[in-house]
């Protein structure tokens, strides 16, 4: 794996979802990421960071984002989400059948009713 830069990776990313788009599949991952302290460092509070991750199979780019640059590329990432799930499958709705037959006999028993 390879890490880059937030924009580095944006772009990668970016390629590797024009490449797979009329057959293939890009995975993300996103992990909480904890960089290696030092024993002097123990007692600094150490900023929370995220590792992200994407890959289409045969290569596979990183990058780590810090806490104060999360809500500038969470907002990248989603748009670059969104203009490449344009190829998903529509999953079938099967229409349930338990709702019809209580509507028709309700129906049914206000026409035989007989008006006085």
């Amino acid at each position: 794996m390879v890490l880059v830069e937030e924009s580095r990776f944006l772009l990668e990313m970016g390629k590797m979802f024009a490449a797979k788009k009329a057959k293939g599949t890009v995975w993300l991952t996103i992990k909480k990421h904890l960089p290696p302290v030092k024993k002097a460092d123990k007692d600094k509070p150490v900023p929370p960071q995220a590792l992200v991750r994407c890959t289409d199979g045969k290569r596979t780019v990183g990058t780590v984002v810090g806490a104060k640059n999360v809500v500038r590329f969470q907002i990248q990432f989603a748009n670059l989400m969104k203009l490449n799930m344009d190829n998903l499958k529509k999953s079938d709705k099967k229409k349930s059948t338990s709702a019809k037959p209580a509507v028709t006999a309700a129906v049914k028993k206000k026409g035989t009713q007989k008006s006085e």
